[in-house]
């Protein structure tokens, strides 16, 4: 990879292949950079994560491709640069200011390395509400895994009210960072999570925008039962080395759909 691409370029290169795919599988890349105006090799080398689209550009194919609003916003936001320091291979360290500031929220939060998921570190009010979430302990030889945990843990069913659809979007987004993974790392995960049926037909499939386009959640408290409404929002860390962002769900009063605040939600 180039120094004009990065992490955000990756994942954003799998959201347009499946844009193209999904509208029509016999729609080639060939075709779409000629009603964008470039060539098949600059269109293929933005689909490959290999060079950093420019919005205009974006924008071109997205009303090329019938792009949804909700889709649009989530691939426009990997282009804002808050992503464009994010370096692959190396695992994020937390210090001590970041553990505080997390539990300093009140409401869940934890931090979650990327393209990984993995689980870096909860603050006491996400284990609370989301005891699956809990982080692996330091010796063990692997960190526990968000997707791993949603989708295998008997827990997550009981506590997400509308488990299928926050687990479906979970992994939809899994699948698109999964460009940046190890291969021994994505199988890992994937052979676990293949314990779960409805797995395989959450990975294979985009979740709609009914779906994808609302980052509420219901979550039933594990020891009270007690069903309360919540929103997941992702926020940046600054974390220096590696790659990693908060995933925070603090509960919320209002009826009414959310709109997504991000792709990393």
């Amino acid at each position: 990879m180039n120094g004009t691409a990065g992490l955000a370029s990756v994942v954003l290169g799998s959201m347009m292949k499946d844009l193209r795919t999904s509208k029509d599988p016999k729609v080639t890349q060939a075709m779409v950079a000629d009603q964008v105006g470039v060539t098949t090799s600059a269109y293929f080398k933005w689909e490959s994560g290999l060079r950093r689209i420019t919005p205009e550009h974006l924008e071109r194919i997205c009303e090329s491709l019938n792009c949804k609003d909700w889709r649009r916003r989530s691939m426009m936001s990997l282009l804002s640069g808050t992503m464009s320091d994010f370096r692959l291979g190396q695992q994020p360290r937390i210090s001590s200011e970041d553990v505080e500031f997390i539990e300093s929220l009140s409401f869940p939060a934890l931090y979650r390395s990327l393209p990984d998921f993995d689980i870096i570190y909860s603050n006491q009010a996400c284990i609370s509400a989301f005891p699956m979430f809990t982080p692996a302990p330091l010796n063990e030889a692997h960190r526990a895994n968000l997707i791993e945990r949603m989708i295998t843990d008997p827990r997550s069913p009981r506590v997400f009210v509308n488990w299928s659809q926050v687990a479906h979007r979970m992994v939809y987004l899994k699948r698109l960072w999964s460009s940046g993974t190890s291969a021994a790392h994505h199988e890992r995960i994937m052979r676990a999570c293949r314990s779960e049926a409805a797995f395989e037909y959450m990975w294979r499939t985009i979740p709609g925008p009914d779906v994808h386009g609302n980052n509420r959640i219901a979550v039933r408290d594990p020891v009270t039962g007690e069903v309360r409404n919540r929103t997941v929002r992702c926020l940046i860390s600054n974390s220096r080395t590696g790659s990693a962002d908060i995933i925070a769900a603090p509960t919320v009063r209002s009826t009414e759909a959310l709109e997504p605040s991000s792709i990393g939600s």
